[in-house]
């Protein structure tokens, strides 16, 4: 994420209780409840990620290894990457070893800038589990573009390796300040934080994540 969709998110989540009106006091009760109502929005969106997963394409690699590992909100994300494949071709150009470089050709719905398509460069060391492409959805945003997982379709590549697995956004990882006692949350392994969300019966395993304002 950019450092301006950072700060842009930052200052929505702070407009939604703050106004130029709101007085010290009245910031501090707003700021605690505020950041309370978001600890009880990750609780379930976490549940849901784990107990209600969307459904995916067992047989596409990407899809099942991410359904696994990410949130719901980001399988979202890459699912929708691979839902675009259809309208990606792939060409090898030239190969060297386990390295080979592809052009992938992005056809759009609708002309963009009286453009139909757009040509992406792909490269793929099998050997060494290393995929780039200039489209660059990786660096920016964490997640492999339709033109990569397009080539590791075609490639029959089974494995994922884990340097493309963020544990940002993993569903299974245990985050540092989950044991962090605050006002609005306790930490689970001294009253559980999310015993209200859960009653008493509730998944042993479940994590009360607050994940930041990303």
């Amino acid at each position: 994420m950019s450092s301006t969709q950072r700060s842009e998110g930052i200052n929505r989540f702070f407009k939604g209780f703050v106004s130029i009106e709101t007085g010290l006091l009245q910031f501090i009760r707003q700021y605690e409840a505020t950041l309370k109502g978001k600890v009880e929005e990750e609780k379930l969106l976490n549940f849901n990620s784990t107990h209600k997963p969307p459904l995916c394409d067992k047989d596409m690699i990407v899809q099942y290894v991410f359904h696994k590992a990410y949130t719901n909100t980001k399988f979202l994300e890459v699912k929708a990457e691979c839902d675009a494949l259809k309208i990606v071709s792939e060409s090898k150009t030239a190969s060297l070893g386990g390295l080979s470089v592809y052009q992938a050709v992005e056809k759009f719905p609708k002309p963009v800038w009286k453009k139909r398509c757009k040509t992406y460069i792909v490269s793929c060391d099998k050997d060494k589990g290393d995929f780039s492409c200039s489209y660059k959805l990786f660096e920016f945003r964490g997640i492999l573009c339709r033109h990569i997982i397009k080539i590791i379709e075609f490639e029959d590549i089974n494995v994922i390796p884990k340097r493309y697995i963020l544990s940002r956004w993993r569903k299974d990882i245990v985050r540092p300040y989950e044991d962090i006692r605050v006002s609005y949350c306790r930490p689970r392994d001294v009253t559980p934080c999310h015993a209200s969300f859960w009653d008493t019966d509730g998944p042993t395993g479940a994590q009360c994540i607050l994940r930041g304002l990303y």
